[in-house]
């Protein structure tokens, strides 16, 4: 199966960036998110088209920041926004 997402891109965030916090997640996470992008790559294939990522992961301090209520599956990798 074709790979369409990577682990970096669920990560990115322009609000870490501009507010200057680290979300790189924990190996944990990341394992989390190889899954996720799994689910996200065959519902890719099924979709037929392209699915954009809104939001992926966000460390508890980007959570914070974008008002996220701190139970969020976004902070254990487990979550997107299409």
């Amino acid at each position: 199966m074709k790979q369409y997402f990577t682990v970096q891109e669920l990560c990115y965030s322009d609000t870490a960036v501009a507010k200057h916090i680290d979300n790189t997640p924990t190996k944990q996470v990341e394992e989390n998110l190889k899954r996720l992008i799994d689910f996200l790559n065959s519902l890719r294939e099924k979709w037929g088209s392209g699915i954009r990522i809104n939001s992926g992961y966000r460390c508890p301090a980007l959570n914070k920041a974008v008002g996220g209520v701190p139970t969020s599956a976004h902070t254990t990798g487990n979550a997107v926004d299409l």
